[in-house]
């Protein structure tokens, strides 16, 4: 199965830069975006994906808190959490 990526970041440049760097250097192509807890939770409705790569802090409260509920529903997906 061919990775599909989603990342989820409130700063623009680095959800930009992450989806750039995975294009040119890995070949990865299904790659979608998202700035907060809100938007991350209505795209994981939407579609299936392998991996998340998402910041600790979102503009709309804590990753953390949600990553529970999104192991519950999804439990073979990879997460990473990453933060400054």
């Amino acid at each position: 199965m061919k990775p599909s990526i989603l990342i989820a970041d409130d700063h623009s440049m680095i959800r930009k830069g992450l989806k750039l760097y995975m294009q040119m250097n890995l070949g990865y192509t299904d790659m979608q975006e998202a700035s907060s807890c809100n938007e991350l939770m209505k795209e994981l409705v939407k579609k299936k994906y392998t991996h998340l790569i998402v910041d600790i802090i979102l503009s709309d409260g804590s990753t953390l808190e949600v990553i529970p509920n999104i192991r519950r529903v999804y439990p073979d997906m990879h997460i990473m959490v990453f933060s400054m």
